[in-house]
């Protein structure tokens, strides 16, 4: 009996190891996806939620998100990619492609979700490979309050000052940051670079757009000091007719229940056309990630039209799975977006492009403060940019 028990405790003892170890087995083969992103409150919520849901039918996984500031994001992700062997995924910016790919920061892919949109896969795609799996896209438009202008206007020509006895600005938009201005300098004949990748700023355009966004604060209908916040934050209280923004814009003036309506940007003197700048956001492969040869698993779920349908209810930009506009059920305000992006550029993605931000925006400024030396600002600017380029052209290559 005594040998019967001592037999039974070693039984009970090896099928205990043995489950034990399985579990380890189990543990051990479970691969932890890292994702680096930045997000508001919305998109936190929205990517906190789809990670759930993406380790739900995919237990053999972890997506581990970390959250960091726009402006933080491409920097630390340059710094830190390399060798900390972090993250595997990326969230980016299209304009962001050819900096990091030149860097050797990105995974090159095959050919993105044959379902999206045109436009979104070119976004992302540089020196003939593609370089992330396009998710969102984002433009600027009209965004106009009912209340005061029932019907949009055709051409900056018919935006008059407001007759209210309170004041009331025809029209505010972040006029010194180029991204706004963009649109403009396009209506101007201006390019930012040309077929070949090759800087192809030209002075006239850049002076005539100028000049013209000038005179929109000179006679009264954008007011001085016209940023990004103070757009947003005198739009969604009633102290602004119009405003030039993009999707990201639209939750504060609908908190507070202010009457919306999207349109195309209106036209210039001349039928100038206005041509703004669409952005993509997309998920990119770092080629250093401990994980990353399991990146395919999560962009092929983002891409799935049920993910999509998802990221059009539930968040600001806009899904680029082209069907979905195919559908009557397209938010009116979303398909308004979504017909200017048909108008509109794409980014340029091009590693000139971080010199071509820093450069334009400080012009901007600069003749906004001393608008009678604006050509001197302009030639100066210019001189500096070319400079710049050609550091640039010698650091990459």
């Amino acid at each position: 009996m005594k040998r019967m028990s001592k037999f039974r405790g070693l039984f009970l003892f090896l099928i205990s190891l043995v489950l034990v170890l399985a579990c380890r087995s189990q543990v051990s083969e479970t691969v932890v996806l890292n994702l680096w992103l930045d997000s508001n409150d919305k998109e936190m919520r929205f990517f906190k939620h789809l990670a759930r849901q993406f380790e739900s039918e995919n237990p053999q996984y972890k997506l581990r998100l970390r959250f960091v500031p726009f402006a933080d994001l491409k920097p630390r992700y340059a710094g830190e990619a390399r060798e900390s062997g972090e993250p595997d995924l990326l969230y980016l910016m299209s304009d962001w492609v050819g900096e990091l790919a030149e860097q050797k920061l990105l995974l090159s892919l095959t050919e993105p979700n044959p379902n999206s949109l045109a436009f979104s896969r070119e976004s992302l795609g540089y020196q003939g490979k593609y370089y992330a799996q396009p998710f969102v896209f984002q433009v600027i438009a009209l965004i106009r309050n009912t209340e005061y202008l029932p019907q949009a206007p055709k051409s900056f020509a018919e935006i008059q000052p407001i007759q209210k006895s309170e004041a009331v600005f025809p029209l505010m938009y972040d006029n010194q940051n180029f991204y706004f201005h963009a649109a403009f300098f396009h209506a101007f004949g201006g390019k930012i670079l040309d077929s070949q990748g090759n800087l192809a700023l030209k002075r006239e355009p850049l002076i005539q757009s100028i000049r013209y966004a000038l005179s929109l604060q000179k006679m009264g209908l954008v007011p001085a000091q016209s940023s990004a916040s103070a757009t947003l934050n005198l739009f969604s209280s009633g102290k602004a007719a119009l405003m030039i923004s993009g999707p990201w814009a639209l939750a504060a003036p609908q908190e507070n229940h202010i009457p919306l309506a999207i349109s195309a940007l209106p036209a210039l003197e001349g039928h100038r056309i206005l041509r703004p700048l669409v952005g993509v956001k997309g998920f990119a492969v770092n080629p250093w990630g401990k994980s990353h040869q399991h990146a395919k698993v999560w962009l092929d779920f983002v891409a799935r039209p049920e993910v999509q349908k998802q990221a059009l209810q539930d968040l600001d930009n806009l899904p680029v799975d082209a069907k979905l506009y195919q559908s009557a059920d397209i938010p009116a305000l979303k398909r308004e977006f979504y017909e200017q992006a048909q108008k509109g550029l794409p980014m340029p993605n091009s590693p000139l492009m971080k010199d071509v931000w820093q450069e334009l925006n400080w012009l901007l400024g600069q003749c906004f403060k001393e608008p009678e030396k604006l050509e001197f600002w302009v030639d100066s600017a210019l001189q500096d940019l070319q400079k710049k380029v050609r550091h640039d052209a010698y650091y990459f290559h």
